[in-house]
């Protein structure tokens, strides 16, 4: 935003979502998904986001809807140890607004917090994990009014009982065998690297594949080797070695 901070590619998220309000004038409703998210099977059927913002986006003045993240590190240690007075614990990973003059304000909120000078973890996220998950906290702290919580407003994080059953009363974002409305596949570094491997057996199974899967499969993962934790170059190294061989990157 002040044209001389250098920021780690996942920043990128929060410019692309200004953009996208600047580029589409006529749309009213946007979503933003990870590359490793994606609307379950079990919501195939509904084709239309107004539904979704019929069942969540209830408040004219809260455009912004955010979704909570679980009992995690990030939730449990990292949060907690930089001292704000969060509300909540939220993920970065899917957000679905409407066009509003406060989301807009929002937006912007959250891409300035890239360049915040008086918070060290601010400072630090520019280029380190949380990155923009940082900012968003800031922004919502600093924009209530802008934002609906979900599942659990009343709690910090959401609550999921594992495995065994899902999330009630209805989800919007979280891990596959939460029952929402998207999956989001990937807990930690360790997903991300599972998925890479899938999808390089996709490749090296299916050989008759299209250049249209080709060109899908590697939008799909190309993006992953950005988000690995970059504190480690033993895992960049893993990383690299398995997306090379996909054909995705160049070895």
């Amino acid at each position: 935003p002040d044209g001389i901070s250098v920021l780690s590619p996942p920043w990128c998220k929060v410019k692309a979502m200004i953009q996208a309000m600047r580029e589409y004038p006529n749309a009213q409703f946007f979503l933003y998904l990870d590359s490793d998210a994606a609307i379950s099977e079990k919501f195939f059927w509904n084709s239309s986001l107004t539904i979704l913002a019929a069942t969540w986006l209830d408040n004219v003045n809260k455009p912004i809807l955010l979704n909570q993240d679980a009992k995690s590190f990030w939730c449990a240690n990292a949060l907690p140890r930089q001292g704000h007075d969060d509300r909540h614990c939220l993920n970065a990973g899917i957000v679905f607004w409407r066009r509003h003059p406060l989301a807009l304000q929002f937006l912007h909120t959250w891409w300035n917090t890239s360049v915040y000078q008086n918070d060290p973890y601010s400072i630090r996220a520019r280029n380190k994990w949380p990155w923009e998950q940082n900012g968003l906290q800031h922004a919502a702290q600093r924009l209530p009014a802008a934002t609906t919580i979900v599942p659990h407003p009343e709690r910090f994080h959401l609550f999921w009982p594992g495995r065994r059953g899902c999330i009630k009363p209805m989800c919007f974002a979280h891990l596959i065998e939460a029952c929402c409305v998207i999956d989001h596949h990937c807990a930690n570094r360790n997903d991300k690297f599972r998925l890479a491997q899938r999808a390089y057996s996709h490749v090296t199974n299916n050989k008759k594949r299209n250049l249209d899967d080709a060109i899908l499969l590697q939008s799909s993962v190309r993006p992953l080797i950005m988000e690995i934790d970059r504190r480690s170059l033993v895992d960049k190294a893993r990383a690299a070695a398995l997306l090379s061989n996909t054909g995705m990157i160049p070895s």
